[in-house]
């Protein structure tokens, strides 16, 4: 048995995405309360939480309570996640031909 399929819904042409352009203030701000995160937060306490969080994601335990002390020391999303990265590596797609 065989099954043809025709879609009728073809696209002349693809719909344009819109792109979001942040302002450069925005970006200034951010860049700057960071900054002051950073002055302001316990930098000990911060290394602390993210030292136990790479002990832990290099044993067999669940990560989310350490992602949340990091997360409660104001520890970055980026630091965080470089943390993750040390210890299980960054994800490359193979490419398929």
């Amino acid at each position: 048995m065989f099954f043809v399929c025709f879609n009728l819904y073809n696209l002349v042409e693809e719909p344009s995405i819109p792109i979001l352009k942040m302002d450069e203030i925005v970006e200034e701000r951010q860049i700057n309360r960071l900054k002051t995160l950073r002055k302001e937060r316990n930098a000990t306490k911060v290394q602390n939480r993210l030292q136990q969080l790479r002990k832990a994601a290099g044993g067999d335990e669940n990560l989310m309570p350490f992602i949340l002390d990091c997360v409660h020391s104001y520890a970055t999303l980026g630091e965080t996640c470089d943390v993750l990265r040390e210890v299980f590596g960054e994800y490359k797609e193979q490419a398929i031909y």
